[in-house]
């Protein structure tokens, strides 16, 4: 009389069980790597976000010394003011965690060393806090310079020093007509 094994199911061989463990392993290495993803993204999203805010910071600072106005000057040099009179001297504070950029090596700032972009600021646009109030909170003051970093949406930093989230639709009504695109 053949010995039956009590322990393994009938018609299921070994090869079955390490199937389904494999495709268990996977699924769980999957899930693990989307989570791992995910937190990496978000640990982007707030680094950019604090660097916009970071940015509307020594914008306050640089009217306070500047007679309440921001630089006369625009786009990228509008937030290269700060860098080169050290309102925000760290290179890095420049930089979206999800563009291509390197830090400045030079002690002004380029397209290759800033992930953002001021607002257009001379002639008749030319903001002061006077003119911001008046404006009010949603004047934009600065953004990703590109929608490509983040794929579907722009951050963009508002007078009031909250940074927002918008779609391309919205950064060109909101935005580009100030920098005169």
């Amino acid at each position: 009389m053949a010995h039956h094994d009590s322990t393994a199911s009938p018609g299921w061989s070994t090869f079955t069980w390490i199937a389904i463990g494999v495709l268990a392993l996977g699924m769980v290495a999957t899930l693990a790597f989307r989570t791992l993803e995910s937190i990496k993204q978000g640990g982007a999203k707030r680094k950019c976000t604090s660097n916009l805010k970071q940015i509307g910071l020594a914008l306050v600072l640089y009217q306070q010394k500047n007679d309440e106005s921001l630089p006369d000057r625009d786009g990228l040099p509008f937030l290269s003011a700060l860098y080169e009179q050290g309102f925000l001297p760290d290179a890095n504070d420049y930089l979206c965690p999800d563009s291509s950029e390197a830090a400045a090596t030079t002690p002004w700032l380029d397209g290759r060393s800033c992930s953002y972009v001021g607002r257009r600021n001379t002639g008749s646009l030319r903001l002061t806090s006077k003119t911001i109030a008046k404006f009010g909170s949603r004047t934009a003051l600065a953004a990703d310079s590109t929608f490509d970093p983040h794929l579907d949406y722009r951050n963009v930093l508002f007078a009031d020093g909250h940074v927002e989230e918008v779609d391309e639709d919205t950064y060109l009504r909101l935005y580009d007509p100030i920098m005169g695109r």
